[in-house]
């Protein structure tokens, strides 16, 4: 079977595509850099230059497929023109869901985020959640935006729904959607040593293999115009890095960094960005964010796709497995 991959030199779009590939089914891989598909080589898959704002770079690569998965999004921290994000994630959506129908796909999965939520206030968020705060950044509204149009257009007929990770980690290029595995690579090598804030915010930890696991299950299993939230372990950064000491056997002191003087840091940074154009390490309003809890529930992905996350002691082992045997291969 043909399927048509969005995204697909990304954190997730990557994996996803050479898991489809390896199971038998020759993936349409949209990109746009041909340079970074050389990491998607693969005999059953085929590369079609594009992007999703192009509508008919869209429709060549969907013609023939009878899925598709839409991985492509605009994940940073910051972009020149904060409308980038709608035109990206909400229009760019749309555009996808026009040149499924077109080509006659039978069924899209979009892969969001958990972020569109909101974060918890002692209890876990789940899909049915009401957002208490209003969003932090443009990332966050422009998805929740998408989630809004996703709808109308099942409503109307379309057959898609909507995969919401939470935080990913794992094996996989160390890009700005990786910022996780970015994280345990530089504790683990000495190079990080801040705990965020008093180090008691948590979040929720997901392995990336069980994130393309639940996007597979969600093809065969999901409602149409319903969101999944696919996540794993809740953590504290605290409960975090202890777990990563305990696996990877490196224990390193970690000094807490006052939300204060994050917030300094990254005023600096944003100031830097607006006046010479410079993409910021992070700005205020990912600092507001990360001074929630994020804490999750995925069970209504359990229960209707069979998800099945691993722990986050497990995931974190095989993480610093990769990561090693990377190093020792001399590809980081």
């Amino acid at each position: 079977m043909s399927v048509l991959v969005t995204g697909a030199t990304g954190y997730v779009g990557q994996r996803l595509a050479l898991r489809l590939a390896e199971g038998g089914d020759t993936v349409h891989a949209l990109v746009r850099s041909p340079e970074k598909a050389k990491a998607i080589a693969h005999p059953r898959i085929a590369i079609f230059p594009g992007d999703i704002t192009d509508r008919a770079s869209l429709d060549r690569a969907a013609a023939g497929c009878r899925q598709a998965f839409h991985a492509a999004a605009l994940v940073s921290v910051w972009a020149k023109d904060p409308e980038d994000y709608r035109r990206v994630n909400v229009e760019g959506t749309l555009n996808l869901l026009g040149a499924a129908t077109a080509a006659g796909i039978e069924r899209v999965v979009i892969t969001s985020t958990a972020g569109v939520f909101g974060p918890s206030e002692g209890e876990l968020v789940d899909e049915a959640t009401p957002r208490r705060v209003p969003f932090f950044n443009e990332y966050e509204s422009s998805k929740a935006e998408m989630h809004a149009a996703v709808r109308e257009r099942v409503a109307a007929g379309a057959d898609a729904v909507i995969v919401c990770p939470t935080r990913v980690y794992g094996p996989g290029p160390l890009v700005e959607g990786n910022a996780a595995t970015k994280m345990i690579a530089r504790y683990v090598a000495g190079k990080w040593r801040a705990l965020p804030g008093d180090g008691n915010r948590s979040g929720n930890y997901v392995y990336i293999e069980d994130i393309i696991d639940g996007h597979v299950a969600a093809m065969a299993k999901s409602r149409p115009g319903e969101a999944y939230i696919l996540g794993g372990d809740n953590a504290t950064y605290r409960a975090f890095f202890s777990t990563l000491a305990e696996v990877s056997g490196v224990r390193h002191r970690l000094y807490p960094v006052p939300t204060a003087a994050l917030m300094a840091f990254a005023h600096t940074e944003q100031a830097r960005a607006n006046w010479f154009g410079r993409k910021p390490l992070i700005t205020p309003s990912w600092v507001r964010r990360y001074s929630f809890d994020w804490a999750n529930a995925s069970t209504k992905a359990e229960a209707e796709l069979g998800y099945a996350p691993r722990s986050l002691r497990d995931g974190l082992a095989m993480t610093v497995e990769w990561l090693r045997m990377t190093a020792s291969s001399g590809q980081t």
